[in-house]
C-alpha cells in the first residue's frame, strides 16, 4: 500500500493526499479530507513505509483474520492458545466482507506479521488472492468448508450423512434436512443428508431437504415427518419454537439433531442434540501448522483430523410408531381350572376343594397379557382349538389388546387346558393337557416370522415338544431379526449349545435349573455353566427368595417383594413379561430385573394369572412405598 494506491482508493490526486497527510489541506472541502483520513486509518497506511529498513529475522506476531458474521469464538481461542504455547503473540481482526477482508490484510501486513490465519475468509475471491499474493506472507486458512485449506476444513457432505445416521438408526424414514442458505456448505450438507437417506430407502419425500427461509411452510412439514436434521443454531430455534406452537413434543412427537455450524453458543435450548465441531481443535491444528511451516519444521503439512461429537441424546428418540415396544411371546394358550386345596395330595386319597375357579391362561397368554398391561405393543403366537374355549381366549386375549395375528384356530385339536392345584401356602402344581398348545411347531413360526420385524424382544418357553424345531426356528429366526430372546426353559432337561448361543436371557426357577443341572453346584455355578454355553445374561428366579442375576458385569442375589401371596402360579410369567417390558424400554438390566420382581410378588397376591398381572404405575407405587430393598452380592437363600 502506498500513496498512489491511497490517492486511487479515495478518488483524488496524489498532491491532495500528500496535502492532507502534511495538514496543508486548507484549500481542501472537508468531506474530502475526512475520506482521505477515514482510508489511511483503514489502511493502517504509513509514509515511505516501502523505503525503511525491513525488520530483520522474525517478529514472533501471527496475523489472525475473522469472518465476523462468524462467532467462532472456540477456533480463536485455540488459535490464541496454540501461539502462545510455542511463544507468539497475535493480532486479530474481523471482516464481514470481502472489501473488509482486504483492507485487514493490509492492516495486518502493516505490523510485519510473520504469517496469517483465516478463519472463515473467502480465500476463493479474486480480491483477497490478489493481496495475499501481493503481500507474500505465508498462510493457513481454515475455511470451515472446502474452500479453504482442506486440511484445517470440514466436509459439509460427510457432516450431512452423519446428522441423518443418528436418527436413521432409530429407524426414522419420515425426516427432513433444513439449511439456512443455498451456500456451498448447505448445498454440500443438503446432498450428504439426501444421499444418507436414499441409501436407508427413507427419502419418498420429493424434497427431503430444504431452505428454511420466509416461505418455509414450516407447520405442514414437522406435521408431516418424525424427524428433522437443522444444519444451524439458527434453523433449530425456528424448528423448536414451531414445534411448541403447534403442541409437538421433542423428542416424543418430533427428534431433532443440530449441527453446530455456527457456532453460536447460548443460540438454543440444551434439549437439543447437537453435533459440535471441534472448532478450538482446529484453530490449534492451524496455528501449529503455520508456525511449523515458518520455522521449517518437518510436520508443517500435519492434516487436521475432524472429530465431531454428538453433546447428547436429549431430542432423539425412534419415531412412535417403533418406539411403542413390541415384544413376540411363543407359548401356550390354556384355558386353567384353579383348584384350591388345603394339603397336596396323596396317593389313593380323596380330598374336598375349599375352591374353583376357571379362567384364561398358559404361559403365553400370561406373558402377552402381563406385557401388554405394561404397554408393549405385544404380538401372540399360539394354538387354540376351535372349540367354546378357543372363542373364549380368543375374545380375551383381544380386550386385553394382544395383538392375534400369531393365533392359530386348531381344527384338530381341543383348547389345551391346565389343572392348577393351590394350597394353602400358595404354592401351585400344574396338571397340563396341552392340546391345541401341544401342535404348535416349528413350521408356525417360519409361517409367522414377519411378526418379529421391528420386535425387540421375544419371550419363547422350552418344553419338550413333538416338534424341536419349535424353539430351534423362534431363537434362529429373531437372531437374524436382531430380536433379543427371553427363554424359559419348562418341562425339558437338555437344551443344545446351538440354542443357548442365541439366547440373551436365560430364566430358569430353581426347580428347572435343579432339573437341567442336578448336584451340588451352586446357583454361581449353574449360572456361570451356561454362561459359558454362549448365553448373555442368566437370571434364576428363586420364588419367595427373591432372583439370583449373572451375567459378565454382575453376580448379584435381589430379594423378592415383600407380599402376601395366595397363589403363585404366574408370578414367572409376570417377571418375564415385565423385564421384557422394562428392557424394551431402555432400562438397566438391574433396574428392570426389580421392576420384575415386585411385578412377580404382586402377581401372588391374587387368584389366578391374568387378574393378578400388574400395570407400571401399581409397580412403581411399590417401589416409592420402599418395598425393595437393594441387590446383594453375596446374599443367598
Amino acid at each position: 500500500m502506498n500513496i498512489r494506491d491511497i490517492a486511487r482508493l479515495a478518488g483524488v490526486s496524489v498532491s491532495t493526499v500528500s496535502k492532507v497527510m502534511n495538514k496543508k489541506d486548507d484549500s481542501i472541502r472537508p468531506e474530502t479530507r475526512e475520506r482521505i483520513l477515514q482510508i489511511i486509518k483503514e489502511y493502517n497506511y504509513a509514509p515511505y513505509a516501502n523505503v525503511r529498513t525491513p525488520v530483520k529475522g522474525t517478529t514472533l506476531v501471527l496475523g489472525v483474520l475473522m469472518n465476523g458474521d462468524l462467532s467462532r469464538g472456540a477456533g480463536l481461542m485455540g488459535i490464541l492458545h496454540e501461539s502462545h504455547r510455542q511463544g507468539y503473540g497475535a493480532l486479530v481482526y474481523a471482516a464481514a466482507t470481502p472489501e473488509e477482508a482486504v483492507k485487514r490484510l493490509h492492516v495486518l501486513s502493516s505490523y510485519n506479521v510473520d504469517g496469517l490465519v483465516l478463519d472463515g475468509v473467502d480465500t476463493q475471491s479474486s480480491a483477497i488472492q490478489e493481496v495475499l499474493t501481493a503481500l507474500g506472507v505465508p498462510y493457513v486458512s481454515m475455511g470451515g468448508d472446502r474452500s479453504g485449506d482442506t486440511r484445517f476444513s470440514f466436509d459439509f457432505y460427510q457432516l450431512g450423512k452423519l446428522c441423518c445416521s443418528y436418527l436413521t438408526q432409530e429407524q426414522h424414514s419420515k425426516i427432513v434436512c433444513l439449511t439456512p442458505d443455498d451456500s456451498p456448505q448447505s448445498v454440500a450438507f443438503g446432498e450428504g443428508a439426501r444421499k444418507a437417506l436414499l441409501a436407508v430407502g427413507a427419502a419418498r419425500q420429493e424434497q427431503p431437504c430444504q431452505i428454511m427461509n420466509d416461505q418455509t411452510d414450516l407447520s405442514s412439514l414437522l406435521c408431516n415427518c418424525t424427524a428433522v436434521i437443522c444444519m444451524s443454531a439458527r434453523v433449530a430455534v425456528a424448528v423448536s419454537a414451531q414445534a411448541d406452537r403447534l403442541g409437538l413434543h421433542i423428542p416424543q412427537d418430533l427428534s431433532v439433531v443440530c449441527l453446530d455450524c455456527d457456532a453460536e453458543p447460548g443460540a438454543y435450548t440444551g434439549r437439543i442434540s447437537t453435533v459440535q465441531l471441534p472448532y478450538e481443535e482446529m484453530g490449534r491444528y492451524a496455528a501449529s501448522s503455520l508456525i511449523a511451516r515458518l520455522e521449517a519444521r518437518s510436520d508443517s503439512e500435519q492434516a487436521f483430523s475432524l472429530s465431531p461429537t454428538l453433546n447428547h441424546r436429549l431430542s432423539i428418540e425412534p419415531p412412535k410408531a417403533i418406539r411403542d415396544k413390541k415384544i413376540v411371546v411363543v407359548g401356550a394358550i390354556n384355558m386353567d381350572v384353579l383348584i384350591g386345596l388345603d394339603t397336596p395330595l396323596q396317593g389313593g386319597e380323596s380330598v374336598t376343594a375349599r375352591s374353583r375357579a376357571k379362567m384364561p391362561g398358559g404361559k403365553g397368554l400370561n406373558q402377552a397379557v402381563g406385557a401388554a398391561k405394561l404397554g408393549a405393543n405385544t404380538f401372540l403366537i399360539g394354538r387354540v382349538g376351535k372349540d367354546y374355549e378357543g372363542s373364549l381366549l380368543y375374545e380375551f386375549l383381544r380386550n386385553q389388546k394382544v395383538n392375534l395375528d400369531g393365533v392359530i384356530v386348531d381344527e384338530q385339536s381341543n383348547t389345551g387346558s391346565a389343572y392348577v392345584q393351590v394350597l394353602k401356602d400358595s404354592e401351585a402344581s400344574i396338571i397340563g393337557f396341552d392340546g391345541a398348545s401341544d401342535r404348535l411347531c416349528g413350521q408356525d413360526i417360519v409361517d409367522k416370522q414377519r411378526l418379529f420385524d421391528g420386535a425387540s424382544y421375544c419371550i419363547v418357553q422350552f418344553v419338550a415338544l413333538p416338534d424341536p424345531d419349535l424353539v430351534k426356528n423362534t431363537v434362529e429366526i429373531a437372531h437374524q431379526k436382531h430380536v433379543k430372546v427371553i427363554l424359559k426353559p419348562c418341562k425339558v432337561q437338555h437344551i443344545s449349545d446351538e440354542i443357548l448361543e442365541k439366547v440373551d436371557y436365560f430364566l430358569p426357577n430353581r426347580k428347572e435349573i435343579e432339573r437341567l443341572l442336578p448336584g451340588d453346584m451352586s446357583y454361581e455355578e449353574k449360572a456361570q455353566y451356561y454362561l459359558d454355553k454362549g448365553v448373555k445374561h442368566v437370571i434364576i428366579t428363586l420364588g419367595h427368595h427373591g432372583c439370583y442375576l449373572r451375567d459378565a458385569e454382575h453376580s448379584l442375589y435381589f430379594p423378592a417383594a415383600k407380599v402376601t401371596s395366595i397363589d403363585t402360579t404366574g408370578a414367572g410369567d409376570a417377571f418375564a413379561a415385565t423385564l421384557a417390558c422394562y428392557l424394551a424400554d431402555g432400562w438397566a438390566l438391574t433396574d428392570a430385573i426389580r421392576y420384575a420382581t415386585v411385578a412377580a410378588g404382586l402377581s401372588t397376591t391374587r387368584q389366578g394369572v391374568p387378574n393378578a398381572l400388574v400395570d407400571q404405575e401399581s409397580i412403581e407405587f411399590h417401589l416409592a412405598q420402599g418395598g425393595l430393598p437393594a441387590p446383594q452380592i453375596s446374599a443367598r437363600p
